[in-house]
C-alpha cells in the first residue's frame, strides 16, 4: 500500500512537470518552429505527440519510466531553441498592445483632465478651499473617504495642534515620488506634524505662516480639495461632421503662440470665419449684430466684456473687448473660442481665433468623478 501511494506521489509531480514542459514546448515551436530543419521539427512534434499520450494514460510503474525518458528527451529538444524566445514573445506583444494604444488615442479617443475652472459648470476643473473653523468633513474612516473620493472626487486634508507652541514650516515643498506629492511637515513646538498627499501650494490655500501660535488640540489645516473633472475625448467624429456653434471642442494649444505650454485646450465654440465677434453688457454673444439661436436662453453662461468686468472687480480678461461696441472678425478657416466661466476663461478675447485644423474633438464624455459621469 505504501509503495503504491509514494507511486501515485511520483506519478502527480512526473505530470505536473510533463504538462508544463509540453505547454512550454508547443508555444516555441509555434513561435520559433520557422528557424528550425524539418528533422528538428519533426522531431519535436513527435516528442509532442508522445507526451500527449503519455498524459492520458495510465500505466503505473512502467508509465513513471517512460516519463522519465520524457522528460530526458525534452532537456535535448529545449536547447534547440533561443533561451530569449519567451522574452522576444513578450516583447512582441508589448509592441502590438502599444501600437494599438497609440492608434486608439491618435485616432479614436483621447484621455484628457480638465486643468482648470474656465468650461465650469460644464467641465469641472480643481478646487481647494479652506474650511478651518467651519463644518468638519468626514475625514475618519476608510469607507467614507474613499465614496467621497471615488464618486465626487473630494477629500479632505485636516490636521491639528498636537502640543501648543509656535508653528514653524519645515518643508517649503512637498517630498516627491516622481509625479506624486508624499507629504510635507510642519512643526508646533518640539512635535513634528506630516500632512500626506498634501495639495499643491499647500501652506497658501493653509493661510500658514511661520511663528503663528496654536494651542493643543486646535485646528491647523483644514481643506477642501475637489479634482478636476477626467474626461474621453472623442477624436473620431471630428473626421465626419464639422463642429457646430455651442459645440465644446478640444484644441491643440500650440496652434496659439500666447497659450501656456499645455497639449490641448476646452473651450465653446461661438463664432466662425467672416462673422464680426462682440459682447454685450447683457453677457450674450452676437454674431454680425445678432445673438445666435444656440447662444441664446436658458443655461447658456453669461460672457463678459472690458467693461462688465472692471464694473465688478474682474480682472483684465477681455483685452480685445473693452465695451459692447467693441467687434473681432473671425479670420479665414479660423473660429472663436469662449469659456462658460467667462470671468476667469482665458480664451479668444484675450489671444484670438484659432485654426480650424487645430480642433481634434468636438465632443466629450465625464468618466470620473463617477457622479458627473456622461457628456
Amino acid at each position: 500500500m505504501f509503495k503504491r501511494m509514494t507511486t501515485g506521489w511520483r506519478l502527480a509531480c512526473q505530470r505536473r512537470r510533463l504538462a508544463h514542459q509540453w505547454r512550454w514546448l508547443r508555444a516555441r515551436l509555434r513561435h520559433e518552429g520557422d528557424r528550425l530543419a524539418i528533422e528538428e521539427v519533426r522531431g519535436t512534434q513527435a516528442w509532442l505527440q508522445g507526451c500527449e499520450s503519455w498524459l492520458q494514460s495510465n500505466e503505473g510503474e512502467m508509465r513513471l519510466q517512460s516519463g522519465s525518458a520524457l522528460e530526458s528527451e525534452f532537456r535535448r529538444w529545449r536547447e534547440r531553441f533561443s533561451p530569449s524566445g519567451a522574452t522576444g514573445a513578450i516583447l512582441e506583444t508589448l509592441l502590438v498592445v502599444g501600437i494599438l494604444v497609440l492608434g486608439i488615442r491618435t485616432f479614436l479617443i483621447h484621455p484628457m483632465w480638465v486643468p482648470t475652472g474656465s468650461m465650469e459648470p460644464s467641465f469641472r476643473g480643481p478646487a481647494i478651499e479652506s474650511i478651518k473653523g467651519g463644518a468638519v468633513l468626514q475625514t475618519r474612516g476608510l469607507w467614507t473617504r474613499l465614496h467621497r473620493f471615488v464618486f465626487y472626487g473630494e477629500r479632505a486634508v485636516r490636521s491639528e495642534a498636537r502640543e501648543s507652541g509656535r508653528l514653524q514650516l519645515v518643508d517649503a515643498a512637498p517630498r516627491r515620488l516622481g509625479p506624486f506629492r508624499l507629504w510635507q511637515r510642519y512643526a508646533i513646538g518640539d512635535m513634528v506634524h506630516r500632512v500626506w498627499f498634501p495639495p499643491p501650494q499647500l501652506w497658501l490655500h493653509a493661510g500658514l505662516k511661520d511663528g503663528a501660535v496654536f494651542k493643543a488640540g486646535a485646528e491647523v489645516i483644514h481643506l477642501r480639495v475637489r479634482s478636476g473633472d477626467w474626461m474621453w475625448v472623442d477624436r473620431l467624429s471630428i473626421n465626419f461632421r464639422r463642429p457646430r456653434r455651442g459645440d465644446a471642442v478640444v484644441f491643440r494649444a500650440s496652434s496659439i503662440d500666447a497659450l501656456p505650454s499645455a497639449p490641448f485646450y476646452l473651450k465653446r465654440l461661438v463664432g466662425f470665419a467672416g462673422e464680426q465677434i462682440s459682447i454685450g453688457d447683457d453677457g450674450k454673444i452676437r454674431a454680425d449684430g445678432v445673438v445666435p439661436e444656440t447662444l441664446d436662453g436658458e443655461g447658456v453662461p453669461f460672457y463678459v466684456n472690458g467693461a462688465v468686468a472692471h464694473a465688478n472687480g474682474y480682472a483684465a480678461v477681455a483685452p480685445r473687448f473693452p465695451t459692447e461696441d467693441s467687434f473681432f472678425t473671425v479670420r479665414d478657416r479660423r473660429v472663436f473660442v469662449l469659456g462658460d466661466h467667462s470671468a476667469l476663461s482665458l480664451d479668444s478675447r484675450v489671444w484670438g481665433d484659432v485654426p480650424e485644423g487645430a480642433i481634434v474633438s468636438r465632443q466629450a464624455w465625464v468618466v470620473w468623478p463617477f457622479f458627473r459621469s456622461g457628456f
